[in-house]
C-alpha cells in the first residue's frame, strides 16, 4: 500500500545499506563533519516520515533529500 508508513524493517535496511554513503555525500556536501552528522540525521528523519512507495529508489532519494536539506540551512 503506497500510503503507508515506511515500515521499521525497511528503515533498517535502508540504514544498513547507505548510512555509509549518505555519511560521505553530507561531509562533501557542509565540509564540517559535526554539520554533516546533523544533515545525516535530518535525512533519516525525512525517510522515517516518508511513504511507502516514495523510496523506490532508495540512493536517489536519499541524495536528493541530504541536498535539500544542506541547501535549505545554507
Amino acid at each position: 500500500m503506497q500510503n503507508a508508513p515506511v515500515a521499521p524493517s525497511d528503515l533498517e535496511r535502508l540504514a544498513r545499506d547507505h548510512a555509509p554513503f549518505l555519511r560521505r555525500l553530507a561531509v562533501a556536501l557542509v565540509g564540517d563533519e559535526a554539520a554533516a552528522d546533523d544533515r545525516v540525521q535530518e535525512t533519516w528523519r525525512a525517510a522515517a516520515r516518508s511513504r511507502e512507495g516514495e523510496l523506490r529508489s532508495p540512493r536517489g532519494w536519499l541524495s536528493r533529500t541530504a541536498r535539500n536539506i544542506a541547501w535549505s540551512e545554507h
